[in-house]
């Protein structure tokens, strides 16, 4: 079977989770509700962050329990909120997100902004719900799981990269470039990959290899976006574009770079015996992507 294959087995085996998951939700205004499920669900997308987070849980692990793919349903309502944010006016302002109206577009901009915040809350109901009915063991890795998604998603990691991406306009540097990578794209991939070895018991070691790994990941990821975005609008990339900053050629080969230093990444887990084969082929096949 492909990769493609069987990365799209994974994605939907998650989105019947997902589905169910908000499913059960009770009591939410139905308006509010519609809006959630519309980015959340209707809208889609390559759930590439919670699938990093299964994957890397079923590799120090082993096969995700119910709780783990509510973990990963958290993860994926803090990513929604985020693009939920990011599409507004106020920001950057799109009227469209997967080829579908952005959640303003379609519900308004208060009704958008209070679904982003709804999502960005029921992540952090998960995974208080997941700590409360662990037993004593695992509640101690879900606060500890919970305490680094937290800190990446906040005024110092995801938030603090949107703060400078917004402000900088076309004055962005090379090191302000790189500060808004690894905290507005790297800091969600991380936090998704190590949570889910924090999860799956890794050790230290084991953690630190996974954010090099990650942080390389995310850094080709956004770059070859970059790319992606240059051959489709031509000359016309914006402030924070990899391509505009340093042209591309340079883009190019920082990507394969970043690839190739994923990899090596990798390597050091596979010595250690764990089976990181999904995490091989995922990062060639997103380094490759045409969208």
């Amino acid at each position: 079977m492909s990769f493609s294959n069987i990365y799209q087995e994974k994605k939907e085996v998650f989105e019947a989770q997902l589905k169910s998951i908000l499913g059960n939700l009770k009591n939410v205004p139905e308006l509010l509700l519609k809006a959630m499920e519309y980015s959340l669900i209707t809208s889609g997308g390559k759930r590439i962050r919670p699938i990093m987070f299964l994957e890397m849980y079923r590799c120090f692990k082993g096969e995700p329990t119910d709780s783990i793919y509510k973990f990963a349903a958290a993860i994926e309502c803090v990513h929604t909120y985020s693009l939920i944010h990011d599409d507004l006016p106020c920001m950057d302002n799109d009227d469209f997100r997967r080829g579908r109206p952005t959640n303003h577009k379609m519900f308004g901009e208060g009704v958008a902004v209070l679904a982003g915040d709804a999502l960005l809350n029921l992540a952090y109901e998960f995974i208080f719900e997941l700590a409360q009915e662990a037993s004593d063991e695992e509640k101690a890795l879900f606060l500890k799981a919970g305490a680094y998604f937290s800190k990446s998603m906040g005024c110092r990691g995801l938030i603090a990269g949107q703060v400078v991406d917004i402000k900088v306009s076309d004055s962005v540097t090379g090191d302000m470039l790189k500060y808004i990578f690894r905290h507005k794209t790297g800091d969600l991939i991380i936090g998704a990959c190590v949570t889910g070895s924090i999860l799956g018991e890794a050790t230290r070691e084991e953690i630190e290899t996974v954010i090099q790994f990650a942080d390389y990941f995310s850094y080709a990821f956004q770059i070859r976006d970059d790319l992606l975005d240059h051959k489709e609008k031509g000359k016309d990339d914006s402030g924070t574009s990899f391509v505009k900053v340093y042209g591309k050629t340079r883009a190019t080969q920082t990507l394969g770079d970043s690839t190739q230093k994923a990899q090596n990444a990798l390597d050091s887990l596979e010595k250690s015996g764990k089976n990181i084969e999904f995490f091989k082929k995922m990062t060639i096949k997103f380094a490759t992507r045409k969208d």
